[in-house]
């Protein structure tokens, strides 16, 4: 931290950055490598110091080390960010970056898994040797190409620095001062004519003799272990260790001991089989040539990209490739095609990397009203992880794009939008939850039989998610229609299925009024996958209703009985003692109940105007019988408006039989206050003879008895002035 500035003393003039601690193990010579962070948002750098306290020798090297940096900004090279100079220090500021020889050492982050390496290693090696050629194109000499001054970005790119040896060998001046300085070189790294400082052999080979050789100690090392001592060439050709096959042979090409006859590194990159068959290497090529690509080549590489991209380095996918393809998507270049390989690097990261890399671009693709975008989004909407989106941002821009595919005209596109639904729905709110089912509602009478039937499995998929308050009533509305109106037996099959597997929501009652009658309907359905599911639901509903324990609650209290405590049934003999109902009680109270309604509307006929009204017949007992009924003092009935209507006596002989006996009976209770009746004695008489159905007598009426229905149906009555038969 640089303390002088938060005491306000003020801080390093133009250098903009905060100074942290030193880094362990980034010593580079005489620069110290420290980490820092920018002031105006905190972006983490990484700042190389050189006091000018140091030892006189070394300040010409660190001045030339300091302009390169500020001057040679070619690929491959650590990128600068400022360089400034006080009367004390240089300081340079560079993008984030750790020593290669820590991550070969200790590498848990860049490429734990071994394919990964050997890309990690592969691309690594590729951009260095790139890097060399560059400032080769110029005439430039390194001299110092080692691990100690090779670092590791956080996007897993190897840059090369260092260039405080860098030099023109065509220039005089410039040659003196590599000639003056290069006792300061590590000796290990040296070439053979270097070594033995035979100038005249450096300043007449190629530019590329002197790196040729330190790039070959860089293989071994990268692969092997790090030189401790200088080594012979034939040390080095016959120890192949653990360097891959297919780079040995340029390995060795290079440890030429006559600096004319080593091979030129950069032809590695078009000849070597290590490089040319890395399938990340050639990702990275085409990548940086994408806006070159018309529409079909950039299509085929995202189709290629996504079928590798899971074995390559993580932190190159989420650092290089991924703002690549975010940037191609945002300015059009990209299509739906990028996005397969997106959500594959997606699925590599946490929450706040996926929150921070992938959402941005896909909501940049929902918003597109291209129908193949959106058919590609749909179709990889598993690979989304939703749960990583906030959820105000999925339902503020994202749904308001995504609900227009319930009414595209493009039938592909509703049908995709409602298989979607089912992992969607868990992260929208109860509102839009709602909307969904009223969408999917509205799709069962879609003209494609597809989307109706996946309407109703969708339905049914997301019935733990709809409103409580509603579910049971949506889903029954829903699926019932579709069982009793949809003509495709696909979708009548997913609606009983759907029916059955949500049964959980549904009570007994609803199942017996609502649910049964659609459900078997369907037994005798035309298809036989809609009859044996029809039967398998039926099964399962039945089951529920019988293991629903219903409790049997107590009738209502009866007409009769609410209409006798309002009419002050207590003006009765308060000393009788009330009759017991019979088990029929119940049944016989409405029918008295009912007979007192009968008689409201109109009242029956006396007995002696039905006597009137019959004419006289050889019959004169049974006449003779009803007078002396009539007129027994023991037998006097209630007149007509008093009468129970439901105790209506027979045109019989003498005796009663059939009829019971009224007053025992609850059922001949009446709701209003009747006289008491005093029954009369019983006679024993012989019971009388009926008559033959063929005899003379058969023209009678036949007798009717039971439960006092007789005065329902009158007997056949003569008419006055009508002869016999």
């Amino acid at each position: 931290m640089n303390f002088g500035k938060w005491l306000g003393i003020g801080g390093i003039k133009d250098f903009p950055y905060d100074i942290g601690e030193v880094v362990e193990g980034g010593c580079q010579g005489h620069w110290v490598q420290k980490e820092g962070k920018r002031n105006s948002d905190n972006l983490p750098v990484t700042i190389f110091e050189f006091s000018k306290k140091e030892p006189s020798d070394q300040l010409p090297l660190a001045t030339n080390g300091w302009k390169r940096t500020k001057t040679l900004l070619l690929p491959g090279f650590l990128q600068c960010l400022t360089a400034v100079e006080t009367p004390t220090h240089y300081y340079i500021a560079t993008e984030e970056c750790v020593p290669l020889g820590d991550v070969l050492s200790n590498d848990t982050k860049f490429s734990p898994e071994p394919a990964c390496k050997e890309e990690f290693i592969a691309y690594g090696l590729h951009s260095i040797i790139q890097a060399l050629a560059h400032l080769h194109d110029r005439k430039l000499l390194h001299a110092n190409c080692n691990l100690s001054n090779i670092f590791v970005t956080k996007s897993g790119d190897w840059k090369l620095w260092g260039l405080d040896w860098v030099t023109n060998l065509d220039d005089e001046q410039s040659a003196d001062h590599f000639r003056i300085y290069s006792r300061h070189l590590k000796d290990t790294y040296k070439s053979p004519e270097l070594l033995k400082e035979n100038w005249s052999a450096v300043t007449q080979s190629p530019v590329h003799a002197v790196d040729a050789w330190a790039i070959a100690c860089l293989i071994y090392e990268v692969f092997n272990e790090p030189l401790t001592e200088p080594v012979q060439p034939a040390e080095l050709k016959g120890n192949r260790k653990n360097i891959p096959k297919s780079l040995f042979s340029a390995f060795g090409g290079m440890l030429a001991t006559q600096p004319k006859m080593r091979k030129n590194p950069s032809k590695m990159l078009t000849n070597c089989e290590y490089f040319t068959d890395s399938e990340f290497i050639e990702m990275q090529k085409e990548i940086d040539e994408l806006t070159l690509k018309d529409q079909a080549d950039r299509d085929a590489f995202f189709r290629k990209l996504a079928a590798s991209v899971e074995s390559f380095p993580l932190a190159n996918c989420k650092f290089t490739i991924l703002p690549k393809l975010t940037t191609a998507l945002q300015f059009g270049s990209g299509g739906a095609a990028a996005l397969e390989p997106i959500l594959k690097i997606g699925s590599r990261l946490n929450e706040e990397e996926y929150t921070q890399f992938v959402v941005p671009g896909v909501t940049e693709l929902f918003s597109s009203t291209e129908p193949i975008v959106r058919i590609k989004l749909l179709q990889n909407i598993k690979e989304i992880n939703l749960g990583s989106i906030p959820k105000q941002l999925l339902c503020n821009d994202i749904w308001p794009h995504l609900s227009t595919g319930f009414t595209s005209k493009v039938p592909m596109i509703r049908e995709l939008t409602v298989i979607a639904m089912v992992p969607v729905v868990p992260c929208l709110t109860e509102k839009l939850v709602a909307e969904v089912a009223d969408q999917l509602s509205k799709l069962q009478w879609d003209r494609e039989g597809g989307i109706r039937t996946n309407a109703t499995i969708c339905l049914g998929l997301i019935a733990s998610h709809l409103p409580a308050s509603s579910r049971a009533a949506t889903l029954v509305t829903s699926f019932s229609r579709v069982l009793l109106k949809d003509n495709f037996n696909h979708s009548r099959a997913a609606a009983l299925s759907a029916l059955h597997n949500t049964i959980e929501y549904y009570d007994a009652v609803m199942i017996s009024k609502q649910i049964l009658p659609v459900v078997v309907q369907s037994l005798v359905d035309s298809d036989k996958e809609v009859r044996v599911r029809s039967l398998k639901a039926t099964h399962a509903f039945l089951k529920k209703i019988e293991s629903t324990p219903i409790e049997d609650k107590d009738p209502s209290p009866s007409p009769p009985a609410a209409a006798a405590a309002e009419n002050g049934r207590s003006t009765a003999d308060s000393s009788s003692p009330s009759p017991v109902p019979s088990s029929g009680s119940g049944i016989n109270q409405y029918v008295s109940w009912a007979g007192s309604v009968v008689s409201k509307l109109g009242s029956r006929p006396s007995e002696e105007q039905l006597a009137e009204a019959s004419p006289k017949t050889d019959g004169s007992q049974r006449n003779a019988s009803f007078e002396g009924k009539s007129n027994s003092p023991t037998s006097e009935k209630p007149t007509a408006s008093q009468a129970t209507p439901t105790a209506v006596p027979a045109f019989d002989d003498d005796d009663d039989e059939g009829w019971g006996d009224p007053e025992g009976d609850d059922s001949f209770s009446s709701p209003t206050p009747a006289p008491v009746i005093t029954p009369k004695p019983k006679v024993d008489k012989p019971t009388p003879t009926r008559p033959s159905i063929g005899s003379k007598k058969s023209k009678e009426p036949l007798k009717l008895g039971g439960l006092g229905l007789g005065g329902a149906k009158i007997a056949k009555a003569k008419l006055p002035g009508k002869k016999d038969d």
